[in-house]
């Protein structure tokens, strides 16, 4: 779920999913990220939204296929709009 926290309007919202390259996102159009970037051959996918308006709320269902080996993985969450970039949001994935 996607929504604004500060100002009024965010143009141009892009949230960039970023997982190691062992995972993939079936149906979704994905890109690697260079072996010399913070997170080397991760995989990722972009969603993008033209505006986001404070005091509205949007969601999007990801599916992320995880790999057969039970381990302890980082996603990253990266957000951009027009005029800022976060920082990058890691959370831990444990796969049993």
């Amino acid at each position: 779920e996607l929504r604004i926290t500060k100002g009024d309007v965010a143009e141009d919202v892009e949230v960039h999913i970023c997982a190691p390259p062992v995972f993939s996102f079936p149906r979704q159009e994905t890109y690697t990220l260079p072996p010399e970037h913070r997170y080397p051959n991760y995989i990722g996918m972009i969603w993008a939204l033209p505006r986001v308006i404070k005091g509205l709320s949007w969601s999007k269902t990801v599916t992320i296929k995880a790999p057969p080996t039970a381990d302890t993985y980082n996603i990253v969450f990266y957000k951009f709009c027009r005029g800022f970039a976060d920082e990058p949001v890691e959370r831990q994935i444990i796969v049993q």
